[in-house]
């Protein structure tokens, strides 16, 4: 990639510009985050009680005879606001009851708990142990705002299985759109009267019939819409496409927040080539109905979709299967991190969790700038068990005692959904981890001590949480802070840690919510007095959401200082642009075009050494040098970059330096590398050094 473009990604990623290559078909993992925000929805359902309703665990909502009148819930995934409604829309949900329960929602203008009513929904009566699609229609509303959904159950003690509610707005494209059945029963829907889209661009339509079709579609992209459908049956989904040179693996449909079909475009040859292709058979009740398209591969033209009825029985779902998970993106650094995978029992991980952790870079990967590690519910097999989630947990290759922690990151989000970065000792007595590997793994968990700086449950969505766990505690999380950050999924925080001798203090965009600092300290309150490493995962609880497909963690860049501020270890996660500058970057730090060991060699191992001025020069850069002090300091800072040659995640004088000095004095074989190989290095032989050596030869 070149510079330019590298800026491109960054500006793309950072600033939500959108550049749409028509002719390039990136793949890209499609990141089924169950977020909203103002452009996209999914679940909106993140419930709080008010007035002595109830919610537990499993989506089940209960108002209990002794609650107050106007007990209720109240939406807390503050990502939806502020909901705009000009022209109507939809309130759809799935529900379940024993027996029956009158269920209705209330837009307000305010803020819950400034209750300031606005619009009062109709009420529907869900019925029945089986989970059905429900759904309100809301009329124009005008130019109001609104920014709370409050729901009502108004039958008491009656508990209701309620998940999946979306608020669809009508209006955009869709305003006007006619969805209504011809003749023949056929529901037509134009790709350009989308309820709700993000990343899409519409264009003229060059064929017989003109209109518009969606085009410029980059993997990612969404769009969504709300169709009444009135009769209850069985329609084959199809779809008119065009595709200058295909795209796989193409688009997922989900009907209701269910992923419902997945399809493919073929080459047809040009851009308004036009072929329709066949579908899945769903069963839908009559009812509104969001049918959401999510674009897993880019280079796609949609034209129109259609709902036939048939009298063909449905079709099974489809699943996400490895066949389908592609990225545009590149494995992590294995310098700096070590997938961990082993089940630590041989059967399942801690606190119950039901995922799998697997090394395959659809579960971690690099792109645009930011690492993402995946969650996903899919079925795999590991280690002899099957599991029905997938995940990754990345151990750092670097530890340290002391310093900053610092990450920008955005939470993934779904009921269930357990991310974190956190810390270990590295002396943790868990055969899985990198540090077991490397000789380490003789203390138990929790004397060897945990510090969780960043911990954010989908069941609690927004809130995050720091915590520490010692053996004072059994445990447990006794020792804890957090607060709620409401686009916690939706955009970029700073989180950091503070760590030395005395406290730990923990803060979120710079404003501290936690400090731990117990008076005495000892093995049991303070095993925060040895080396720690990092790990960075997301885990399944046992009660996920039936609905969840996936959703990721993206983590910006991650960096470590010690107590004086120096960078110790870090990542950019910009594979691409560490690559590019790493190229540029040789020894020869004096840049005379060569690389000697008593300039060069010399200049890198004062500079290791921390000297300066007069001190890192003197006698090892000739008077009639025209180079400067300042480019010789310039040069050493760059050359960290790629010092770190036995690949053990640091740069020591003792091993990486001692190593380039022996290199550059004609040293061979086991003569170059005898004692001075890092015991947690990558590269261990004499033959992997000598050619990463060479590589940054001048």
């Amino acid at each position: 990639m070149s510079f330019i473009d590298h800026i491109f990604y960054k500006l793309k990623n950072h600033f939500f510009i959108t550049f749409k290559p028509k002719n390039t078909a990136r793949l890209f993992i499609v990141i089924l985050a169950i977020t909203l925000s103002g452009k996209v929805f999914a679940n909106a359902a993140s419930w709080a009680g008010f007035g002595g309703a109830n919610v537990s665990d499993q989506d089940v909502l209960e108002v209990p005879s002794g609650a107050l009148v106007w007990a209720g819930y109240a939406n807390t995934n503050d990502t939806l606001y502020p909901i705009s409604l000009s022209s109507g829309g939809v309130i759809t949900f799935t529900a379940s009851v024993s027996g029956s329960a009158s269920v209705r929602f209330r837009l307000e203008r305010l803020p819950h708990p400034d209750v300031d009513p606005a619009f009062n929904t109709d009420s529907v009566i869900v019925t029945g142990t089986t989970e059905a699609t429900y759904s309100i229609e809301i009329p124009e509303q005008g130019t109001n705002i609104y920014r709370s959904l409050i729901l009502y159950i108004d039958n008491l003690d009656t508990p209701v299985t309620l998940k999946n509610v979306q608020v669809t707005p009508y209006g955009n494209d869709q305003n006007g759109c006619d969805f209504s059945p011809q003749s023949s029963g056929v529901m037509q829907i134009e790709a350009e009267c989308y309820s709700l889209a993000d990343g899409i661009e519409t264009e003229s339509t060059s064929d017989t019939g003109g209109g518009e079709n969606v085009a410029y579609v980059d993997a990612s992209d969404s769009l969504t819409y709300a169709v009444n459908v009135p009769s209850t049956g069985n329609y084959r989904l199809n779809y008119r496409v065009a595709s200058q040179s295909g795209s796989s693996p193409g688009f997922r449909v989900f009907v209701d927040n269910q992923y419902s079909d997945l399809f493919s475009v073929p080459a047809t040859g040009g851009w308004q080539s036009w072929q329709t292709q066949q579908g899945r058979v769903v069963t839908l009740n009559a009812s509104i109905h969001s049918f959401r398209f999510e674009a897993a591969s880019a280079g796609i033209n949609l034209n129109w979709f259609s709902l036939t009825p048939t009298n063909e029985p449905a079709d099974e779902l489809p699943s996400i299967t490895n066949a389908d998970i592609e990225v545009d993106g590149v494995a992590i650094d294995s310098t700096k991190w070590f997938h961990q995978t082993k089940l630590p029992n041989g059967n399942s991980w801690f606190n119950g969790e039901i995922q799998h952790y697997t090394d395959r870079v659809s579960n971690s990967y690099v792109s645009d700038g930011t690492l993402k590690i995946v969650a996903r519910k899919e079925s795999f097999t590991d280690q002899g068990v099957t599991k029905e989630y997938t995940s990754a947990r990345l151990n750092s290759k670097f530890a340290f005692k002391y310093g900053r922690v610092e990450f920008r990151a955005k939470m993934p989000s779904g009921y269930g959904t357990w991310p974190a970065v956190w810390m270990l000792g590295k002396n943790i007595s868990e055969s899985g981890t990198y540090w077991a590997g490397q000789g380490f793994g003789n203390t138990s968990w929790p004397a060897v001590g945990e510090i969780d700086i960043l911990e954010h449950w989908g069941k609690n969505q927004g809130y995050a949480q720091s915590a520490l766990h010692t053996t004072s505690s059994h445990g447990a999380t006794q020792n804890h802070g957090g607060r709620y950050i409401p686009t916690i999924s939706s955009e970029f925080h700073t989180y950091s840690m503070d760590w030395n001798s005395d406290r730990i203090i923990f803060s979120i965009d710079g404003i501290e919510h936690y400090r731990y600092n117990p008076s005495v300290k000892n093995a049991n309150t303070w095993p925060y007095d040895s080396e720690f490493f990092l790990l960075l995962n997301i885990a399944i609880e046992p009660f996920i959401d039936s609905e969840f497909i996936e959703s990721a963690m993206e983590i910006d860049y991650i960096r470590v200082h010690d107590l004086n501020n120096q960078l110790i270890f870090s990542d950019e996660f910009d594979a691409t642009a560490d690559n590019e500058v790493v190229d540029q970057i040789s020894w020869d730090v004096d840049g005379d075009g060569s690389v000697d060991a008593l300039s060069d060699g010399v200049l890198i191992l004062r500079g290791t050494f921390k000297l300066t001025g007069d001190d890192l020069v003197s006698g090892a850069i000739s008077s009639e040098s025209g180079i400067s002090n300042e480019q010789v300091i310039e040069n050493i800072a760059n050359v960290e970059q790629i010092a770190d040659i036995d690949g053990n995640g640091q740069v020591d004088a003792l091993s990486d330096v001692l190593i380039l000095l022996r290199y550059l004095f004609n040293f061979i074989s086991d003569d170059l590398i005898d004692g001075a190989v890092d015991e947690a290095a990558e590269r261990t032989s004499a033959s992997e050094i000598e050619s990463y050596i060479e590589s940054h030869m001048p």
